[in-house]
C-alpha cells in the first residue's frame, strides 16, 4: 500500500467520485481490504453455519479480541466485543450499584444516547444526574479538569467521560480526569467512541473501570464492531445488555453469546489492524491530527470566527463556528447541511450551539488540504 496520504488513498474506499467527505466521525467508512475480509468471513460461515457457530466461533472471536486488546493496551481477558459503544456503555451503567440521593456525573458534551441511559438509571433508582458544563471554547486541559473536579462529591457513584467529545471534538485529558475520580474512589466509565484510530488508546494507562470504544469509526472496521474493556474489580459485576445462555458462565462467555448475530464485523477487526499497520499507525495518526489542526486554523482565518478546541486538545476532528448574521436554530443547521451536500457535494455535520452555527470537520488519511479549501470557499 502506498504510504502517501491524502487523495492518493481515496481508491481504498468506495466513496462517490464527486463527494468531499468530511464526516468520518459519524459512522466511519470501511476500506476495501477490510470489506473484503468481512465478506470472506460471511461466506465461510454460510458454507457450514452450524459447525462455524457451534464449534469454531468462540475461539476465533477470542483470538480477534486478543489482537485488539494488544492494540489498545488491555488485558486479553478484560476485553469483549459489543456491537457499538452505546451497547457497551449501557452494560456498564446497568452494573452500577446506586440508590436514592446518589449522584451520577457526566458533561454537557456527552453523547445523547449515553445521557439517556443515565437518565433512565436515575429515574429508576432515585439518583440525580449532575451535568458539568465544559468550557466552549476550550483552551487548556486545566480548564476541563477544574470543571469536572468541581462536580465530585461523597454521593457521586459514577462519572461518565468522553475520551473525545462528539460535538466539540475536544480531545480530553482523560488520564487526569479519571485519576481525579479514582483517587476518591468513584467508578468511571470512559466513552471512547471517537478515540480508537484518532489517538493512542491504552486502557491500562487510562485506568477507568469501564472503557468502551468504537472500531467502525476512525479505526475503519466494519459497522457493528466495538469493544468494552473492564477493570478486574468490575468484571464480575458487569453483564451484557441481553441475558442468554452464557449467564453465570464467566465474563467472556456471557458477552460472546447473547443470541445469533453477524460475527463478521468482529472477526474482520484483524483485517482493520493489518490495514493500519500497513499504513503505519503513528504516521497515519499524525497526518490526520495535523490536518485537522491546520483545518481549524485555516477555517478560522478564512471565516473570521473561532474553533472550539485549541491545538493541544485537537485530534482528527475540529469544530469551527460558521460566519452568520443572525441567530440560528436546528432547522437552519439541517438546511445548511443539505445545501452544502446538494450544491457543493460536501458531507460535513452542521449544528447549533447557543444560537450559533458550527461545523465539525473530520480528517482521515484520505482527506487533504484541498477538501478544507473547498469547504472554506463553499461557506464564504
Amino acid at each position: 500500500m502506498s504510504q502517501d496520504f491524502g487523495h492518493a488513498l481515496l481508491n481504498e474506499w468506495l466513496f462517490q467520485k464527486d463527494l468531499t467527505f468530511l464526516n468520518h466521525g459519524a459512522y466511519g467508512a470501511v476500506p476495501r481490504p477490510v470489506l473484503s475480509a468481512q465478506h470472506s468471513w460471511r461466506e465461510e460461515l454460510e458454507r457450514q453455519p452450524v459447525n462455524f457457530i457451534n464449534n469454531r466461533l468462540e475461539a476465533m472471536l477470542h483470538d480477534a479480541a486478543k489482537d485488539l486488546a494488544t492494540f489498545v493496551g488491555a488485558s486479553p481477558d478484560a476485553l469483549v466485543f459489543v456491537s457499538n459503544s452505546t451497547e457497551g456503555a449501557n452494560a456498564a451503567i446497568k452494573s452500577v450499584e446506586i440508590g436514592p440521593g446518589d449522584v451520577v456525573v457526566t458533561t454537557d458534551q456527552a453523547y445523547q444516547g449515553v445521557v439517556n441511559a443515565l437518565l433512565k438509571l436515575c429515574r429508576s433508582t432515585g439518583a440525580r444526574l449532575n451535568i458539568a458544563k465544559l468550557p466552549w471554547p476550550a483552551f487548556s486541559a486545566d480548564q476541563i479538569v477544574d470543571v469536572v473536579e468541581a462536580t465530585l462529591g461523597p454521593r457521586v457513584r459514577l462519572v461518565v467521560l468522553d475520551h473525545v467529545s462528539s460535538k466539540g471534538a475536544i480531545l480530553m485529558p482523560i488520564e487526569r480526569l479519571v485519576g481525579c475520580c479514582r483517587k476518591i474512589g468513584i467508578p468511571v466509565l470512559v466513552d471512547g467512541a471517537h478515540a480508537l484510530g484518532m489517538t493512542a488508546v491504552n486502557t491500562e494507562s487510562v485506568k477507568a473501570d469501564w472503557y468502551v470504544g468504537s472500531c467502525h469509526k476512525w479505526f475503519c472496521a466494519p459497522k457493528g464492531c466495538a469493544f468494552l474493556a473492564v477493570s478486574e474489580e468490575q468484571k464480575l459485576k458487569t453483564h451484557p445488555t441481553v441475558t442468554s445462555t452464557g449467564y453465570q458462565k464467566g465474563f467472556w462467555k456471557e458477552f460472546s453469546w447473547i443470541g445469533i448475530r453477524d460475527p463478521s464485523p468482529w472477526l474482520a477487526v484483524t483485517a482493520a489492524l493489518k490495514f493500519w499497520k500497513d499504513l503505519g499507525v503513528a504516521s497515519a495518526r499524525s497526518y490526520m491530527n495535523k490536518l485537522a489542526d491546520w483545518a481549524g486554523d485555516e477555517l478560522v482565518n478564512k471565516w473570521g470566527t473561532e474553533r472550539v478546541a485549541s491545538t493541544c486538545l485537537t485530534g482528527a476532528m475540529v469544530t469551527v463556528r460558521v460566519p452568520q448574521s443572525s441567530r440560528c436554530d436546528p432547522f437552519t443547521a439541517e438546511n445548511f447541511h443539505d445545501h452544502l451536500l446538494r450544491c457543493h457535494r460536501i458531507e460535513v455535520p452542521v449544528f447549533t450551539h447557543d444560537g450559533e452555527l458550527w461545523v465539525r470537520v473530520s480528517t482521515h488519511v484520505y482527506n487533504s488540504e484541498v477538501d478544507i479549501e473547498l469547504l472554506a470557499s463553499a461557506i464564504n
